[in-house]
């Protein structure tokens, strides 16, 4: 999973204790390339019709190899993997793969609670490269000045390692 390149990485774990009100979602993307696992768990109960679900997305199969994994791919180039409604007390936990994307469908806050839950990861303290079936996928770092989630650089895992 990590490669030869990695010699004593260190571990971080974080954790965020998170609010969501009305209208939130979050499209489909795959999360920073130092994250190893990902884990929520619900603190309150939100009905099914409410929205608010996580869905877990992969890159539509092709015959041949997916040559790259961009960071915010487009909806049609993803098929559903699962959905998880929010339940009190319920745990989703996996791992951060280049194929690892997933989303929040848009919550509504309507005669239900706000969407209470504690979001974490283990993270490394530089990018993973990820191993699957013998071949590397290597990140590939795109500075930017907007911010993208956590950070202001998207990138993308290629099958062979970028030139610096």
């Amino acid at each position: 999973m990590l490669g030869n390149n990695y010699t004593n990485p260190k571990v971080n774990l974080d954790i965020d204790f998170s609010v969501s009100k009305g209208g939130y979602r979050l499209r489909p993307h795959r999360d920073d390339i130092t994250r190893l696992y990902n884990f929520l768990i619900y603190l309150t109960d939100i009905p099914k019709k409410n929205g608010g679900s996580l869905t877990i997305y992969r890159k539509k199969a092709k015959k041949n190899l997916r040559k790259s994994f961009r960071r915010f791919p487009k909806i049609t180039e993803l098929e559903i993997v699962k959905s998880f409604t929010p339940k009190k007390g319920t745990v989703v936990f996996f791992q951060s793969t280049p194929n690892s994307y997933h989303g929040v469908k848009r919550f509504i806050e309507k005669n239900c609670p706000k969407r209470f839950f504690i979001y974490g990861s283990y993270a490394l303290n530089k990018p993973v490269i990820w191993n699957y079936k013998g071949i590397s996928y290597y990140p590939h770092i795109i500075s930017t000045k907007k911010r993208m989630l956590t950070s202001f650089h998207d990138a993308n895992y290629l099958t062979t390692a970028p030139k610096h």
